[in-house]
């Protein structure tokens, strides 16, 4: 039996399929206070919501009688306990879906990777910092006994196999959390680009750049807008996606807009189907992109495969592994002025575009029929 321990998330839907082709067996956990989901349609898989709280867990862990492969989709949350639970009654094999976050936020908050540009005061991460530092005094008023905040490195350590497409993020959590972790191909099919012809290469007219693909901090927003402006004296079109991610940081990159004044903003700031997504941004023949991580790589690549420009950052692990498969990808550090923006060849355009394409046909295969036996 396969416990996956998952997020209700709109992607999450998608993998339940594709999982489900191959692999049966499964049971699909959410730990949430809401006993209930409208991202997930698939009315077939066997699908539990538990509180999180010891009782509920505790409950759901006594009736299992044994789990052979225990998956928990991005190591933070409310389903932490639970899969410490089950690792540490039953020892099934465990296997880490990697998201980023959960690693990258770590390395940031150790100081032993700077992956923001700019550190904005939030009174939500000031509690939670405070929350780890007295840990120690809360566990022992309440449980007796003194324990240290329990992070992503601990839970790491509880896992076998570390689960991503990439391996430039494996060696870092090797390096950084767990040394004994082992590695398998993974990747959420999130994005279709069997109709990407239908988007390549449908530019508009006049310059437009897509910045970003969410309002997540690690996008380096206010940065890559910074730099924008200061390239141009010309009214620059930005297609900015805001709808979902970090409100806080949202909030703040709207405070500021205003202030750049060589700029002029389409905003996505709700919910838009893939579909009308996919025709807006596909307007933008430069895509830049302000992560010093690993960071919207679904993204990236659709932009890529209708023949953008792409600039990335030199410390973004999705450069690396688009330029070692052949594509032209840019430095987002070199662009100094408007002519940077230039539109690529033919040539380039259909090169970025056979060899992702040729890359990501084989990522059903090894992501999910194969993905025991590699």
């Amino acid at each position: 039996m396969n416990i996956h321990l998952i997020n209700d998330e709109k992607f999450i839907d998608g993998f339940i399929n594709d999982w489900e082709k191959y692999h049966q067996d499964n049971i699909y956990v959410i730990v949430s206070n809401v006993n209930h989901t409208n991202k997930i349609k698939n009315h077939k898989a066997k699908l539990i919501f538990l509180k999180p709280n010891n009782k509920s867990l505790d409950e759901f862990v006594g009736s299992l009688n044994h789990c052979d492969n225990l998956f928990i989709h991005c190591l933070s949350g409310k389903k932490l306990k639970l899969f410490e639970k089950i690792k540490l009654k039953l020892n099934p094999k465990s296997y880490w879906i990697f998201y980023g976050a959960e690693m990258y936020s770590f390395l940031q908050y150790k100081g032993i990777s700077e992956i923001l540009d700019y550190n904005n005061f939030s009174f939500k991460k000031f509690v939670s910092r405070f929350k780890i530092l007295i840990y120690p005094i809360y566990s022992l008023l309440k449980l007796g006994k003194i324990q240290k905040f329990k992070d992503v490195k601990y839970y790491s350590n509880l896992v076998d196999v570390f689960c991503f497409w990439n391996d430039k993020d494996y060696e870092l959590a090797k390096r950084y959390l767990n040394p004994k972790l082992k590695f398998n191909f993974f990747v959420y099919l999130v994005i279709d680009l069997s109709n990407v012809e239908s988007y390549y290469n449908s530019f508009d007219n006049h310059l437009k750049v897509l910045v970003n693909n969410s309002a997540s901090k690690y996008g380096n927003h206010l940065t890559i807008l910074k730099k924008l402006n200061s390239v141009t004296n010309k009214n620059i079109e930005v297609v900015l996606p805001l709808s979902y991610d970090d409100k806080s940081h949202k909030k703040n990159i709207l405070s500021k807009i205003n202030s750049y004044k060589n700029l002029k903003f389409d905003l996505i700031t709700s919910y838009m189907d893939l579909n009308s997504y996919y025709k807006k941004i596909s307007a933008c023949r430069i895509a830049i992109f302000g992560a010093k991580r690993q960071h919207a790589a679904g993204n990236i690549f659709f932009m890529i495969c209708i023949g953008a420009k792409v600039f990335l950052r030199n410390e973004n692990s999705v450069k690396n592994f688009l330029e070692n498969i052949g594509c032209y990808v840019y430095d987002y550090d070199k662009i100094s002025s408007l002519s940077d923006f230039y539109e690529l060849s033919e040539d380039k355009k259909n090169n970025n575009k056979n060899k992702l394409l040729a890359e990501l046909q084989s990522w059903e295969q090894r992501a999910y029929k194969n993905f025991f036996n590699t």
